[in-house]
């Protein structure tokens, strides 16, 4: 999950800003296409897309995707890997954080 991030450059729909995940930090590049798709990309190489789009009944619908496959699983002190729900419950945090903020956003127009 995000634990800090410091906008380094902004220019129209694009920007680039200093992530920060607990002690580890990067670069990501991100653009957005108003109320649509948002695309972050990592200098190390993830690219994750999210997608802003309504079902047949008018629900808001927020759709993550992974374009380079998931994240590895996490070792453990021995050196195997952790087992994948370890891994969803890194993920879900950031899911979950990143639906409230979407939630706000519809709730104050920012998203319609």
């Amino acid at each position: 999950m995000i634990s800090g991030c410091e906008v380094l450059k902004e220019e129209g729909n694009k920007l680039t800003r200093k992530v920060k995940f607990g002690e580890m930090s990067m670069i990501e590049e991100v653009e957005w296409h108003d109320q649509t798709i948002v695309y972050f990309e990592m200098a190390s190489g993830p690219r994750i897309t999210n997608v802003v789009s309504h079902d047949e009944n008018g629900e808001l619908l927020l759709t993550f995707s992974f374009a380079n496959g998931l994240p590895p699983p996490a070792l453990d002190a021995d050196g195997n890997p952790k087992p994948f729900e370890v891994l969803n419950k890194v993920l879900g945090g950031g899911i979950d954080s990143t639906l409230k903020t979407v939630r706000e956003m519809v709730l104050d127009g920012r998203v319609v």
